[in-house]
């Protein structure tokens, strides 16, 4: 299987049929967990987004968490390549019986396209991967919530239309990604456990681009 890289070769990655998003790495540049910390990537693919955050913050306790099996085992293949200590959870984040355990930041780019909207994916997979009803985004959040360290953070991606819904009870600071010039943010990254700020990110800009997906700088020090 082929590789790439990112982050100047600091972090490997096999290559996939379909590689992630550039999501992924600004959402991974949105946390600053310090060494030893615990972090839970929810719905972590292949890895991408907690693998990012422990290359630029060596030794913390890196577990991720999906509901697809195939994907564990390529977070666990992209984990090795990097050296990195990896603990996964097979199970789904609604699913009531969920340990009780706590983490000290949780990272999460959850289905992105409300179903309520229309969104229909022939593909099962890629349908329950990229859809979502706006009441099961909401349970996902507070899942997060509860298994966050009352002192930590909780860290998610998502469509710029569900902001609003989703810190209606929680006060948070927020990055609204512009990917084109004069276009209307389509993605926001919400950080709850934050001082309340709310900025703009022009993510097309090369300053940004530089700071925050190669060189994987902290997006809030823009």
């Amino acid at each position: 299987m082929s590789t790439y890289t990112l982050f100047n070769g600091k972090l490997i990655l096999n290559r996939q049929k379909n590689n992630p998003s550039e999501d992924a790495l600004w959402l991974a540049c949105a946390v600053s967990p310090a060494p030893k910390e615990t972090i839970l990537d929810v719905g972590c693919g292949n890895g991408i987004v907690g693998l990012s955050i422990a290359t630029h913050t060596p030794k913390i306790q890196l577990t991720g968490l999906d509901i697809d099996q195939s994907s564990l085992n390529q977070a666990q293949e992209n984990a090795s390549l990097n050296n990195v200590p990896f603990t996964c959870i097979h199970t789904d984040i609604l699913d009531k019986n969920l340990s009780s355990q706590s983490f000290d930041h949780i990272v999460s780019n959850p289905p992105f396209h409300l179903l309520e909207k229309g969104f229909e994916a022939k593909d099962q997979h890629k349908h329950h991967a990229h859809g979502i009803t706006q009441e099961k985004l909401q349970e996902w959040v507070e899942k997060l919530l509860k298994l966050t360290n009352p002192t930590g953070t909780t860290t998610i991606i998502v469509h710029a239309n569900s902001v609003t819904d989703l810190i209606r009870n929680s006060p948070a600071r927020i990055a609204y990604l512009q990917t084109k010039k004069g276009a209307k943010p389509k993605r926001a990254i919400i950080q709850f456990g934050a001082n309340a700020e709310e900025r703009r990110i022009k993510a097309w800009e090369t300053r940004p681009r530089q700071h925050c997906l190669k060189d994987g700088k902290s997006l809030w020090d823009l």
